[in-house]
């Protein structure tokens, strides 16, 4: 990965671009499940089980070919506002397969990403959104889309956050979810919180006969050690 960025005054830019090998299968998943709200990282090399009962292997290199991001970060009134955006793009290679997936073919994948943040006093919004299409040898192109609106203020100790969701896999999926968090920090080492999710996903022949509607509700306490 290179990085530049340039200072003017209060405000400043930012570009930086890379080349990365592996995510051959990326969009498979989207594809054959959909979209997941959560907060799972899987490890290079994770295997990921479908509701079609294949696995996916999201990190592996198939085809030879290093994909590449380009990115553009802007800074304005001392960052006050945030602004970025980028384009990403596996280079995956249509015809490849390899014995190390199961036989399963290389997918392409590509997409566009925008955001920003916004925080002022004890006021926070942010907002992010992408557009992308993936196919693989077998697989017809398809387009899909998510963005998120969140809007978030802290009074002392206590922070209360409300995040909108909408995502779509056209032709296959479409949804979206409310995310109501408060959060207390009793000191700098301890925090507390509350959560309530509610996502609906609209029917999907790769998912569900008919729409589903789930419901989360968690609470949580963190503590941090060390300096």
């Amino acid at each position: 990965e290179g990085r530049w960025a340039r200072g003017l005054g209060d405000h400043s830019l930012g570009l930086n671009a890379g080349l990365f090998s592996g995510s051959d299968q990326n969009g498979w998943i989207l594809v054959h499940r959909g979209w997941a709200l959560h907060d799972y990282q899987p490890d290079l090399d994770a295997s990921l089980l479908l509701p079609t009962g294949a696995t996916e292997r999201p990190f592996l290199e198939l085809d030879g070919q290093m994909g590449h991001y380009e990115r553009l970060r802007l800074s304005f009134f001392d960052k006050l506002l945030r602004l970025g955006g980028g384009f990403w793009d596996n280079e995956g290679r249509l015809g490849a397969r390899s014995s190390r997936s199961g036989g399963q073919s290389v997918w392409s994948s590509e997409f566009w990403d925008f955001g920003g943040m916004l925080e002022y006093g004890g006021f926070t919004a942010i907002a992010q959104g992408l557009r992308g299409e993936t196919a693989s040898r077998v697989q017809s192109r398809n387009a899909y889309q998510s963005w998120y609106a969140l809007g978030s203020y802290r009074l002392g100790k206590w922070r209360l956050s409300e995040r909108f969701d909408r995502f779509k896999v056209f032709g296959l999926e479409e949804g979206h979810a409310v995310t109501t968090a408060l959060l207390w920090d009793r000191n700098v080492r301890q925090r507390f919180g509350l959560e309530f999710i509610n996502v609906f996903a609209s029917p999907s022949a790769a998912t569900f006969p008919r729409g589903r509607k789930d419901q989360i509700f968690q609470a949580n306490a963190r503590f941090l050690f060390g300096g």
